[in-house]
């Protein structure tokens, strides 16, 4: 037994395992190519201010942050979206908008390793940039949408909102930034301390009952029937919302700005039916806990991980800025790789050695080596015993390994110009010609 242990918090994955990584992976890729995104990449580290730019200094507990030899504050990437916003305005940015970029890599948080939750985990995500509006958020939601399905997730739940509504009323405390700031991961994970919280940042009856009303609503949604039939249906279902929301006296340009973005979220719901997207649940609490988010939100939730349930999250945001350039309508997303696979149904095609080829005697090993030379050009996966094993231990380790067939050369075979080739399920041997042995194994 090995001294060392693997750091905590991360995995080691066998064959068995990777093979069912790179099958979903690859189903994952095929998805987005017919959505038109194109892959991008970016470094596993970057500068530490990459980060602290949009989520402040205290981020910095939850990273892998270190100085390098020349004294430069760096980080391993705890996720991918600041990354790619880094590359598009550094480099991408005369390109003709809007540019559909997605990704698949590791990132790193130093967090409380758990069921799901990992300190390299990987991510699969998309950036839909210079572009905004219910049109754009339906895509990139579908798009998401489109990815859990294939990944053959068996069930899950998408809930949308949109943080402009809570952002408005938010707005409305008589507090300072932080103290506002920090309402909004109270309400995306259902704390039970929101209204004292809001109480303490000096909010009135009215306006805590508004922001708790928004935060706690929700409904699922039938998107069959077309536009209209979906805007009606959730004009009825936020009836209730509105009459708390009216409460707090808006001013005309703010119940102006509230019902556009209503209507911003029921016409991208309205969208999505286009899209093979049925049903959902309209969330008003879909709040994200970040502050660059500007419009639609939403997740997707897999019931059956428990606590750990979320395993895609994003919306439409402005990140540009953050980091020195011009205002850019955004929408993007971030998919859980490693949560997706727990939740997944998939199961991949046997991949490995199809054929073993066991030499017996000296005499045969040369031609076994052409023989795994000639079956591996052809396509046909081989493995060629080096232990100098016999015929019964050849067959062991086939058994062991799950090889199909084993192809067993000794003197006889050299002799008549031929192998025998076994199927390891049946039992039953064939006598083949070698001219013949890749089209009889490709078979």
């Amino acid at each position: 037994m090995s001294e060392f242990d693997r750091p905590r918090g991360t995995r080691d994955f066998g064959p068995a395992e990777m093979a069912r990584r790179r099958a979903l992976e690859e189903r994952l890729r095929d998805v987005v190519a017919t959505f038109g995104y194109g892959e991008v990449q970016t470094p596993t580290f970057e500068h530490l201010e990459l980060f602290t730019a949009k989520s402040g200094e205290t981020v910095v507990d939850q990273l892998y942050a270190f100085e390098d030899k020349s004294e430069r504050e760096l980080t391993l990437r705890p996720e991918l979206t600041a990354p790619v916003i880094r590359y598009y305005l550094s480099d991408l940015i005369a390109e003709p908008k809007p540019l559909r970029l997605f990704y698949v890599g590791n990132c790193f948080r130093y967090e409380r390793p758990q069921s799901g939750r990992y300190r390299e985990f990987w991510q699969v995500g998309a950036e839909l940039i210079g572009a905004g509006g219910p049109q754009a958020d339906a895509e990139i939601i579908a798009l998401a949408h489109a990815l859990v399905e294939a990944a053959e997730v068996e069930r899950f739940a998408l809930r949308v909102g949109h943080i402009g509504l809570l952002q408005l009323l938010v707005d409305k405390l008589p507090c300072d930034e932080g103290t506002r700031q920090a309402t909004y991961p109270l309400i995306d994970k259902d704390d039970p301390e929101l209204v004292a919280h809001l109480e303490g940042a000096g909010g009135s009856r009215e306006l805590v009952r508004a922001i708790e009303a928004v935060a706690t609503f929700e409904t699922p949604v039938d998107l069959t029937g077309g536009p209209e039939a979906v805007t009606e249906r959730l004009g009825k279902a936020l009836e209730p919302v509105l009459e708390a929301v009216e409460a707090v006296g808006l001013s005309e340009e703010e119940e102006e700005a509230c019902a556009h973005h209503l209507a911003y979220t029921t016409h991208t719901l309205s969208d999505l039916s286009a899209h093979a997207v049925d049903e959902l649940i309209l969330d008003l609490g879909v709040a994200r806990g970040l502050d660059y988010y500007t419009g639609v939100v939403f997740e997707f939730e897999a019931p059956d991980l428990g606590a750990e349930k979320q395993i895609c999250g994003g919306g439409s945001y402005t990140l540009t800025e953050v980091f020195g350039g011009q205002p850019t309508p955004t929408a993007g997303f971030g998919l859980g790789f490693d949560r997706v696979l727990l939740a997944s149904d998939l199961e991949p095609e046997r991949t490995g050695p199809q054929v073993h080829i066991a030499p017996i005697g000296d005499a045969a090993r040369h031609p076994a080596g052409e023989i795994a030379s000639t079956l591996r050009k052809a396509g046909i996966p081989c493995t060629l015993d080096i232990n100098e094993r016999g015929p019964s231990k050849n067959l062991d380790f086939a058994d062991k390994n799950a090889i199909p067939k084993v192809l067993l050369l000794g003197s006889r075979e050299l002799e008549e110009g031929v192998a025998t080739v076994k199927d390891m399920a049946s039992g039953e041997q064939t006598t083949v010609d070698l001219d013949d042995l890749v089209e009889h194994l490709s078979g």
